[in-house]
């Protein structure tokens, strides 16, 4: 059974070219009510309705409300599904001008199911509701849409694979806080200097108009990993996944470096290997057209393995050694503002697309369609969950 919800974070600028990969999916969305302002106040899930049947038996946009009587403000709102007892955390939605909130089940199983929701903040209490609805495992609804560009802020363009003098082969680059200042001269908002298993220190330039991430790139011949927000350096001579493991548990963010090239990355390695978050799918300094072509299959392949709950987004980077190499991959992140939460927040959701050239003009959601513009790409393409091509 595979995903069928679109989401089009996975948007991605190459050289020439615009290639927007869309990784079909698909959801159902049931009909929303009409509700009264105060009808709202309290906790209530809104869609599905009591007693629906849901007719696509893979994923479901569950939808809400959740308001104070007094201020409005909920704290947190979890759902909860059948008698798992595991609450999750649901998504506010960022446009709504009441407190809505959202949650993907992913996969239920055909048949009689509950839904339980509960609410955070509301007064002293803890407030819940449940629903019943049966699932079905026909395919017969409209595609729901995943947009993770449905946030406040504007496009940030920032760099996250880079190396400095600190590197064992950055002897012809710059030094840490000379790089930094270049990437910001040439109108950068973010940047992870990466070391080879070194973390750099240019934290003193942080300031409201510029971000600098912590990081590292940790090196071994079994592959190479970008570590984001990190404070400590693994061995490199440890197996992969025990080196993400040390980058996440120490609340760090991973990306699997430079797949095509002599030291990459495997499709096994990209289904088995847990805890990363993105993957090169362009490196400037390894990259050709044939790597580029490979690395959208893989990022399919992986797309359809993992699922949408465990979607990998795609990043591009200079992985530049030497001055000449800056300023020819990174990615548009949006963000409100260059804080490290807002930053963090928008990678995991996807909210950034990645380029080497072309810019978007236009990119989101309207009237229940994907809109991608861009004034500088020779092509614009649709890629859905079979690989081909649909617009």
């Amino acid at each position: 059974m595979g995903n069928r919800v679109r989401s089009i974070a996975p948007l991605v600028a190459l050289i020439a070219c615009l290639g927007a990969a869309v990784p079909g999916c698909s959801s159902v969305t049931a009909p929303t009510a009409s509700l009264s302002m105060d009808s709202l106040v309290g906790l209530h899930i809104v869609t599905p309705r009591h007693g629906s049947v849901l007719a696509d038996g893979n994923l479901y946009q569950i939808k809400g409300t959740a308001i104070d009587a007094a201020d409005g403000v909920v704290d947190k709102v979890e759902v909860a599904f059948d008698f798992d007892g595991a609450w999750r955390t649901a998504e506010w939605e960022a446009t709504s001008e009441v407190n809505q909130w959202s949650y993907f089940w992913d996969d239920p199983t055909p048949g009689l199911h509950q839904i339980h929701a509960r609410a955070h903040g509301l007064g002293d209490e803890i407030v819940e509701e449940s629903i019943s609805v049966e699932v079905r495992d026909d395919w017969s609804t409209a595609f729901a849409i995943d947009n993770p560009y449905a946030t406040p802020g504007t496009f940030r363009k920032g760099q996250i694979h880079v190396h400095s003098t600190n590197s064992f082969d950055g002897w012809t680059s710059l030094p840490p806080r000379e790089l930094a200042l270049e990437y910001r001269r040439r109108g950068y908002s973010f940047i992870a200097i990466t070391d080879h298993d070194v973390i750099s220190d240019v934290s003193d330039l942080q300031d409201d108009s510029f971000a600098v991430i912590p990081a590292y790139e940790s090196t071994s011949e079994s592959g190479h990993i970008t570590a984001l927000w990190v404070s400590q350096v693994v061995s490199p001579l440890l197996m992969p996944q025990i080196r993400l493991d040390h980058i996440t548990t120490q609340g760090g963010m991973a990306v699997l470096n430079h797949p095509g090239w002599q030291v990459g990355w495997s499709a096994t390695d990209f289904a088995s290997l847990k805890g990363y978050f993105g993957f090169e799918i362009y490196n400037w300094a390894t990259n050709t057209d044939l790597r580029a072509a490979r690395n959208v299959s893989l990022w399919h392949d992986v797309l359809n393995a993992k699922g949408w709950a465990n979607r990998i987004w795609a990043v591009a980077v200079d992985d530049a050694h030497e001055p000449k190499a800056i300023d020819h991959g990174w990615i548009q992140l949006k963000v409100g503002r260059l804080s490290y939460q807002a930053i963090r927040q928008a990678l995991q959701r996807g909210a950034f697309y990645a380029s080497n050239g072309p810019t978007f003009s236009e990119l989101g959601v309207a009237s229940g369609a994907i809109i991608a513009r861009s004034p500088d790409a020779a092509t614009i393409r649709f890629i859905d969950q079979d690989l081909r091509v649909v617009a």
